[in-house]
């Protein structure tokens, strides 16, 4: 079983949440999904990650990679549009799409999309991503 797996089970079982209210605050019109990711069966996308740690007010380091404790005092902010708090991240730390393809698996095709097309990275993606950048995905989706 994968981190996210993990997190996630620790999250409905110490929450005393069920599948049936996460899949209706998600607004999924099946449970499947949430099924196959309690299962490791399939990953998830940044942006529907973000949405269930909003639900249980946790990090994205724990309910993706499992670090850390869950609780945060305090609120995470609302994410602003990925493509443009990616730019601003990359200009910061002065690091080019370019050397991110290069440096890791990720191709530049999808670091491309997700600046330009409001498109967001798989979970596995987004931890590389952090990773390289030396931020939290938290820093990364801009929750913090």
């Amino acid at each position: 079983m994968n981190s996210f797996a993990n997190s996630l089970k620790t999250l409905l079982e110490e929450q005393k949440t069920d599948v049936k209210t996460l899949q209706k605050h998600l607004g999924f019109s099946s449970s499947s999904y949430i099924y196959k990711w309690l299962k490791g069966q399939t990953g998830i996308r940044l942006d529907t990650a973000v949405k269930i740690a909003d639900f249980f007010n946790c990090s994205l380091d724990f309910l993706l990679a499992g670090k850390e404790d869950y609780e945060k005092e305090g609120k995470y902010k609302p994410c602003p549009p990925f493509g443009k708090h990616l730019k601003k991240l990359l200009d910061e730390k002065g690091v080019s799409q370019y050397n991110i393809a290069k440096n890791t698996s990720i191709k530049g095709a999808h670091l491309y999309m997700w600046l330009h097309a409001n498109r967001y990275p798989q979970a596995d993606s987004a931890i590389l991503l952090a990773n390289y950048l030396g931020v939290s995905l938290d820093c990364l989706a801009g929750r913090e």
